[in-house]
């Protein structure tokens, strides 16, 4: 009995309007580094949101290849790339989500400019992991404009 309630609670998460409560969300995050990936996990696991962490555009494209997401978080600065060459060596693939968001730990206007003009829904600073701001960028609907 104790399983099946563990099960529930974890297939219990928020669903976007439109998915008709179909599970939880899924969120793809690319991150080179391994405590921001375990702190945005962390921080999405309290909103009900399933994360699959990878550390490149290669580990990416493969969990495109074998999953469905509903959202994206990518880092600006990955090691020899930036989230938005990542994103550019992404696009066209079926599976990547509409709703992309960038992460960054600096909070330059210009890069949240930049990610603006690549159509991305919101540059999030990383100190605002957890924060209000976060749950309503990753709780709103995949059509949602930030």
């Amino acid at each position: 009995m104790e399983a099946k309630a563990t099960a529930d609670m974890q297939n219990s998460g928020p669903a976007w309007p439109g998915r008709g409560g179909a599970g939880r969300l899924r969120a793809l995050v690319i991150d080179d580094s391994t405590f921001d990936q375990r702190l945005v996990e962390r921080h999405c696991g309290r909103l009900g949101i399933n994360v699959t962490c990878v550390r490149s555009g290669a580990e990416a494209r493969a969990s495109l290849d074998a999953g469905v997401y509903d959202l994206l978080l990518v880092d600006h600065a990955l090691g020899a790339a930036t989230g938005f060459e990542v994103l550019a060596a992404l696009d066209g693939h079926p599976a990547l989500p509409r709703r992309r968001i960038l992460l960054t730990g600096n909070e330059d206007p210009r890069i949240a400019a930049e990610a603006a003009a690549q159509g991305l829904v919101a540059c999030l600073p990383k100190s605002a992991l957890g924060s209000a701001r976060m749950a309503a960028l990753l709780r709103a609907g995949p059509g949602a404009a930030q």
